[in-house]
């Protein structure tokens, strides 16, 4: 770690006091140190790979990856038989090459006793889809915990708990308030973790939320979350593609093309065109834009075989009048 020094002289009463500082003391972000969490490859895991959790002292796994320090304890106590283990599987599998660090953090009640693992997707010197055993502590103490992975590429990792705190009103159970799997070189710095962020921006207003990975824009929640994007407002942008299956089928000779003697039933009958939802119905669901062009350019498509068919028609009507003509001048 570099640092500048400063030498400082300071006017107290008459006297100058000299003493020296750090006046630049940040470690640089590389591949070979773990700085901070930025590159952790776990956060917002529950929805990003697949987490389980068993045994009977169980904490909320939300918390234990939302980039938040606040803890959650487990309500009951830990038992050396009955274990607490959480796996997280699905993991980039991305070779360590320079570091990568895996840990956890908890304001109170750490766990004495636990073990880390690692699954072994293939490794120069240990081989390939194994589990092996990164750190087995016991009797620890400390409220946080770092190690570093042995060279390898790893597709899941599992933190077993045997045993829980033995500070004073603990009772045996144990607190985490972070898990992380910080891999420099597997992750762009804090990706995931904006997908779990709440209201988190607030301008004149004008909320910007995040409900499990959808980008909410002027409100707070959602009545479908199958929108990605919900916009409680207008939109204004250049250019939207939208993918639409188109309607081609229209020109297919087997397409069964409406008399339009019976699309005139329909309209009076039902007050909107065959195929088209009707306007209460778009009110209330809203309309895909996509579907919407499709249907638009079916009836595009129907109106242009209509007025082909019309005008075969009048030029049939137009030669049996110039033939009357003819036989009439005759």
């Amino acid at each position: 770690m570099n640092l500048f020094m400063c030498r400082i002289k300071l006017l107290v009463g008459l006297s100058f006091v000299t003493y020296t500082t750090n006046i630049f003391s940040q470690v640089i972000p590389t591949n070979s140190n773990p700085v901070a969490l930025e590159h952790n490859l776990l956060f917002n895991a529950t929805t990003r790979y697949t987490v389980t959790q068993s045994g009977q002292a169980q904490v909320d796994l939300n918390i234990m990856f939302d980039g938040v320090f606040a803890p959650s304890y487990s309500s009951n106590a830990v038992l050396a038989s009955n274990p607490t283990v959480i796996t997280i599987e699905g993991l980039p599998i991305q070779h360590v090459q320079r570091g990568a660090w895996i840990g956890w953090t908890t304001r109170y009640w750490p766990s004495t006793k636990f073990k880390i693992e690692g699954y072994l997707e293939w490794s120069v010197s240990n081989g390939s889809q194994h589990w092996i055993t990164i750190t087995e502590q016991e009797n620890y103490s400390g409220n946080d915990f770092l190690s570093g992975l042995p060279e390898g590429a790893y597709s899941k990792i599992r933190f077993t708990f045997y045993a829980g705190s033995v500070d004073p009103g603990s009772e045996g159970r144990f607190g985490l308030s972070e898990i992380y799997f910080i891999h420099p070189e597997a992750t762009t710095p804090y990706n995931g973790l904006f997908e779990i962020l709440g209201a988190s921006w607030n301008k004149n207003g004008n909320n910007l939320n995040y409900n499990q990975g959808n980008v909410l824009i002027g409100k707070t929640s959602q009545s479908n979350s199958s929108y990605k994007l919900d916009v409680a407002g207008k939109i204004r942008t250049d250019e939207i593609v939208v993918n639409t299956t188109g309607a081609d089928f229209v020109f297919e000779k087997n397409y069964k093309l409406r008399p339009l003697s019976e699309v005139e039933t329909f309209i009076k009958r039902n007050k909107h065109l065959p195929d088209v939802a009707p306007a209460k119905e778009m009110q209330t669901n809203g309309v895909s834009m996509g579907d919407m062009q499709a249907k638009l350019l079916q009836k595009v498509e129907e109106l242009t075989l209509y007025t082909i068919e019309l005008e075969k028609k009048m030029k049939e009507m137009q030669n049996k009048m110039n033939e009357l003509e003819k036989k009439e001048k005759l």
